[in-house]
């Protein structure tokens, strides 16, 4: 799937019960912000073949698409040596 050159998405809006049509989309989160705080990332070992010793900093997110309409897992890595 190809997303635009600075693609949006949607954190899960709360369930609040109030009159009317309930709400579907929360706050707005530009993907490239999952990258800005390295402290929030987890580590761990890269599980790729002939990689030894490569610590891999990566972020999962369960964001809304407005274009699908569905929940999409966003996973940001940041590899040491590949960027």
């Amino acid at each position: 799937m190809l997303l635009p050159v600075q693609p949006l998405a949607s954190t899960q809006c709360p369930t609040i019960f109030v009159a009317g049509r309930p709400k579907q989309y929360g706050k707005k989160v530009k993907l490239r912000t999952l990258f800005d705080n390295p402290d929030v990332m987890c580590e761990g070992n890269s599980p790729l073949y002939g990689e030894k010793n490569v610590l891999l900093r990566y972020r999962c997110v369960d964001l809304l698409l407005k274009r699908i309409g569905i929940l999409v897992r966003f996973v940001a890595v940041i590899h040491p040596s590949r960027g």
